[in-house]
């Protein structure tokens, strides 16, 4: 089940950063946000990749 209803991909929800967070796996956060280049519109978020967030939005240059 997908906790987050906004969730655009849910099957890859575990590997979003609001998930690690909850998990308090702070190493696998500092790997997905080293070098952001989108952000989740749901929470703000900076991340990698589209694939860590909820709602990807891509962040300004």
């Amino acid at each position: 089940m997908n906790p987050n209803p906004t969730c655009t991909c849910p099957e890859l929800h575990s590997g979003h950063i609001c998930e690690l967070t909850s998990a308090g796996d702070m190493t696998a956060i500092e790997h997905v946000t080293n070098e952001p280049t989108v952000f989740c519109e749901d929470c703000g978020i900076a991340a990698n990749a589209a694939r860590h967030v909820c709602v990807p939005g891509r962040l300004a240059d």
